[in-house]
């Protein structure tokens, strides 16, 4: 967003951040149909403990999974925009 001088504000919803990728490239759609958004409840979980939330190892697994699937497709794109 910052290399497409793209104005987002102070924001850790990641689906209005994944949305504004979009208009910039369509291929970031990738990131909703992952639910890469859905990993923010955890980020909070992880920093405000007391939050009620709980999370199973299995849900955490996927979690992993779809963080890692993510961080594959962005670090192609900031590559590819390197070059």
């Amino acid at each position: 967003l910052v290399f497409h001088s793209k104005h987002f504000g102070k924001t850790h919803n990641l689906s209005q951040l994944i949305d504004l990728c979009i208009e910039i490239d369509q291929e970031f759609q990738q990131l909703h149909e992952l639910d890469v958004d859905q990993l923010y409840p955890l980020a909070i979980e992880a920093r405000y403990p007391d939050t009620g939330i709980e999370v199973t190892i299995d849900e955490a697994r996927e979690a992993i999974e779809k963080a890692k699937r993510a961080i594959v497709l962005i670090t192609r794109k900031i590559k590819h925009e390197e070059n």
